[in-house]
């Protein structure tokens, strides 16, 4: 009986050790096909619910950039029709906000509030629209200015113009409805925090962790999710990553994540439900996937 039982442990072990190699196989796999809850195709072309493209003979313009609002609806600053596209969490045509002001092909950033406000940067100018399309105001940073970082929190607007690296990332900080900066916010060359500007007595600006540590790492700032962590994508050649701290002073935990891989422009972002949205771009239209966090 001992002995039958020791066979039948060593059949086992030669089971696990013959599929191990397979195994292995089928995980190396399902990593080249990263799982995705929801894919949304959205199409090129000229018709009402479809965002407009310029084609030439040695480009393709159209835009590159997305928001989303607490319904997960889509927004797409739609340039060539002036407009700013909506679409509904699963690509269905919303409507159309007119806005003349921030939207054009070469564009650096686009983003909304959660509707309420939409943040342009063209041409070295900032733009602040409303829900209606309108301009709230703009602000010029000068010829050739571009930024580095823009985070739009529900109160705030932080800009992170190149001419502060040395200063380790300091920000120009607005509001969605002054244009006057509020001041400069982040760390100074000798490592002493700027103090943080109070609007008024129960309002202040929030503090952001800063990548302390991990200059080597180029990641790209997501938002902070719904249980309080801040959170950064990085893209490598070793793939995806999501960095994410859960007070400003913790250390950096790093998140190994599959988001498939793409040879164009994409653009990803943090959904108001803690999930990954990530907009690629085909010739009829974008493949935005929709992957859980963790």
């Amino acid at each position: 009986m001992d002995n039958s039982i020791e066979s039948g442990q060593i059949n086992i072990f030669q089971f696990i050790n013959k599929f191990k190699y397979l195994i292995t196989c089928c995980i190396f796999i399902l990593n080249l096909f990263p799982i995705y809850a929801v894919e949304i195709r959205i199409p090129f072309g000229n018709n009402d619910n479809q965002v407009g493209v310029l084609k030439t003979a040695d480009d393709f313009w159209f835009p590159r950039f997305f928001g989303l609002d607490e319904k997960k609806n889509i927004f797409i600053p739609d340039f060539y029709k002036h407009r700013i596209s909506v679409f509904s969490s699963n690509g269905e045509f919303i409507n159309a906000i007119p806005a003349p002001y921030g939207l054009r092909p070469d564009m650096n950033y686009f983003n909304t509030q959660n509707g309420n406000f939409f943040i342009t940067f063209a041409a070295s100018v900032l733009y602040v629209l409303n829900s209606e399309g309108e301009l709230v105001y703009n602000y010029d940073f000068g010829i050739g200015q571009f930024p580095d970082a823009i985070i739009c929190t529900e109160t705030y607007i932080f800009v992170v113009m190149p001419s502060y690296k040395s200063s380790q990332g300091l920000s120009i900080v607005f509001n969605y409805s002054n244009p006057e900066p509020i001041g400069l916010y982040g760390k100074t060359e000798d490592e002493k925090p700027i103090p943080l500007f109070t609007i008024d007595s129960e309002n202040t600006i929030p503090v952001f962790p800063s990548m302390d540590g991990k200059e080597s790492i180029k990641a790209s700032w997501l938002g902070i999710t719904t249980d309080g962590r801040f959170l950064w994508h990085s893209e490598s050649n070793k793939g995806s990553s999501l960095l994410t701290k859960n007070t400003p002073d913790a250390d950096i935990e790093v998140i190994s994540v599959n988001l498939g891989t793409s040879d164009s422009f994409r653009t990803i972002r943090l959904s108001p439900d803690n999930t990954i949205l990530v907009m690629d771009f085909i010739e009829k239209g974008y493949v935005i996937r929709e992957y859980p966090l963790e």
